[in-house]
């Protein structure tokens, strides 16, 4: 399984940081949680022939503060077949903050196309509103109370998008965290069009003898045959 990048709303003063199952800190942090879909997710990764698996919506219940959240998965096979699945519920019937407003559910529905790439968090005492950075938009829920908001995904490294998430609960969301993974398009786009272009004629590539050089990678990349380059990129994705 590839490599997951953990941020802690929690913990802001420490930069996120991978899981490498070593039992260091993140599972510290990790074991304080109140929910978590890591175990959820990777489930869903596990089922005969998914090949993908991504946030497709979340549900978010609220008021000017934030009372639970729920996300709804997408899993793409290697047959093609695309399938939906509900996550975890975790909503929060707390009357301590029912003051702000009525309590309501809403939804950001994202495409086919579109992944999380970004989360902002506006918190104090509690975490008083959320943004959702996506591929295509930005949404926002909750209020902010004057509270700038604190980009979560500063530290993370690029080609990334969030996965899953956990939290704690202090009859409301009291902080919030997400899982994230290199989203494999991005990084294996540049080699696929690259190869395709080779083959066409319309691209020369520059040769190269350093094993270690990203020439050298493109080089060998983009002149073996179709079925290997295939097999290569499928493993890789």
């Amino acid at each position: 399984m590839a490599r997951l990048w953990f941020r802690f709303s929690g913990s802001l003063d420490q930069p996120g940081q991978f899981i490498d199952g070593d039992g260091d800190n993140e599972d510290e942090v990790r074991n304080k949680m109140d929910f978590d879909d890591l175990e959820f997710y990777r489930q869903l990764l596990d089922e005969n022939g998914c090949r993908c698996v991504r946030i497709a919506a979340l549900c978010v219940q609220l008021n000017r503060y934030h009372y639970g959240i729920k996300a709804v998965y997408r899993l793409t096979f290697n047959d093609g077949r695309t399938e939906r699945r509900n996550g975890p519920k975790h909503f929060y019937p707390s009357d301590s903050y029912f003051g702000w407003g009525t309590v309501k559910k809403t939804w950001i529905v994202m495409e086919e196309d579109e992944h999380l790439t970004g989360v902002l968090v506006n918190q104090g005492g509690i975490l008083d509103g959320i943004t959702f950075v996506t591929n295509k938009q930005r949404v926002h829920f909750g209020g902010s109370l004057e509270n700038a908001p604190v980009d979560m995904m500063t530290s993370i490294p690029p080609n990334m998008k969030v996965v899953a998430f956990c939290g704690t609960n202090f009859g409301v969301h009291g902080r919030i965290g997400f899982y994230s993974t290199y989203v494999r398009w991005q990084i294996l786009c540049p080699y696929i069009l690259m190869h395709q272009l080779f083959n066409r004629g319309r691209a020369t590539i520059l040769p190269s003898d350093e094993e270690g050089d990203l020439a050298f990678v493109m080089q060998r990349l983009t002149t073996i045959n179709d079925g290997v380059f295939r097999n290569i990129m499928s493993f890789l994705a």
